[in-house]
């Protein structure tokens, strides 16, 4: 998958999601963003389905969809109080994020081998001269 058609798909998850928000709370929401999510929905094939009755962690949508909804809360709705706390959060996921990628590339770890192969015998041909 192309970087440009994730993005389409995310615009057209997140546009999906949007239509279940009340319209007090999309007013919020600066309409050139809306008009560029909207513009790159319409190039998406993706086929979106909202099930009203379940939370948005619950939702079968992408990670980066439900990263840009918590990215447009923090800039659109959040309170100070909330901002600081989403900062917070943001700032443990990406230690949490160093730490796992520091302990896969660490050089001592880097060549070890995480699955071990069985060879079947009869797998194997030998040559005799």
């Amino acid at each position: 998958m192309t970087i440009q058609s994730e993005t389409n798909n995310v615009a057209k998850e997140t546009i999906e999601i949007l239509k279940y928000f009340d319209s007090k709370f999309l007013s919020k929401i600066s309409e050139n963003f809306l008009k560029e999510l909207t513009q790159l929905a319409k190039d998406s094939n993706l086929e979106v389905k909202i099930d009203k009755n379940k939370k948005l962690k619950e939702q079968e949508i992408s990670d980066e969809t439900k990263s840009l909804i918590s990215i447009m809360y923090y800039r659109y709705f959040a309170t100070e109080e909330e901002k600081k706390d989403i900062i917070k959060i943001w700032n443990n996921n990406e230690k949490l994020y160093q730490k796992t990628i520091k302990e896969e590339y660490n050089q001592e770890n880097l060549f070890k081998k995480k699955n071990k192969v069985n060879v079947n015998d009869k797998d194997i041909s030998t040559r005799r001269n």
